[in-house]
């Protein structure tokens, strides 16, 4: 049977429009601006801080806009391929991290490696684009907005590895903006935690003993081992070098709409 020649013709057109959209572009460097939102001293202070965060920790922080993430399903998906398919991060320690940016369909993203998952766990880089990135996009400064969250991130990962973020060059009150309020409520829940423990021993504990000094009638109480965990996803795309180390994606992170 031959094959008609408007599906060939349709074919052959496929294959060469589509290939350049389906995948991810070629890394520009840590700061691709591929949909032109930063402007000219933002992007430079961006590279810098990049830079000196990867010779101080040896962690990579990649910044990028674009204008569009179509063909992809979203954001998420889009942001995991192109981290995979630069490698951001050492190979061995997967430390990476990507701040981007979708104008189309305004969207914004921080994801993570594998190796910085404990530092920059979701409900932090979610606290990041809330308070320092999201204010500045809905008032349509996208690259002040790009440059604070890259600022929030290089300053917990400079305190992951026991630096001072004053070393990187960075303002108190932008690296701090919600790290007292979540201190705060992290000493409000350290109370809860102590005064239910506190019940525990000292009313439920007697009570379980009671009872079992009362023969074999009654029901023996007991108290197991516990423990707090988190949830790993793992992220999928394309491997390749991009100008960085060979680093994975973890499939953390966090996103948000302006």
């Amino acid at each position: 049977m031959k094959t008609p020649f408007p599906f060939l013709a349709a074919l052959c057109a496929a294959l060469v429009l589509f290939p350049a959209a389906a995948d991810p572009p070629q890394s520009g460097g840590s700061v691709s601006d591929f949909a032109g939102v930063l402007d000219a001293g933002d992007k430079a202070r961006l590279e810098s801080l990049a830079d000196e965060v990867r010779r101080t920790t040896g962690a990579q922080i990649a910044v990028v806009s674009v204008k569009s993430v179509a063909p992809y399903g979203g954001l998420e998906e889009y942001a995991a391929a192109l981290f995979n398919r630069w490698g951001i991060g050492r190979r061995e320690k997967d430390d990476g991290v990507l701040l981007i940016l979708t104008l189309e369909e305004r969207d914004v993203r921080i994801e993570t490696g594998y190796g910085l998952e404990g530092a920059l766990p979701d409900s932090l880089c979610g606290r990041i684009l809330d308070r320092e990135v999201l204010p500045e996009l809905r008032e349509g400064r996208y690259s002040t907005g790009l440059l604070r969250g890259a600022q929030a991130i290089a300053a917990v990962i400079a305190k992951e590895n026991g630096l001072d973020p004053a070393s990187l060059g960075l303002e108190e009150e932008t690296v701090n903006a919600g790290e007292n309020r979540e201190g705060q409520r992290g000493s409000a829940l350290g109370n809860v935690i102590f005064i239910t423990l506190s019940m525990v021993f000292f009313i439920l504990i007697p009570l379980t003993f009671r009872r079992r000094r009362r023969g074999p009638g009654s029901r023996p109480g007991g108290f197991g081992p516990g423990g707090y965990g988190g949830t790993f996803r793992s992220g999928g795309g394309f491997s390749g070098g991009g100008g960085f180390g060979g680093g994975r994606s973890g499939g953390g992170g966090a996103s948000r709409g302006f």
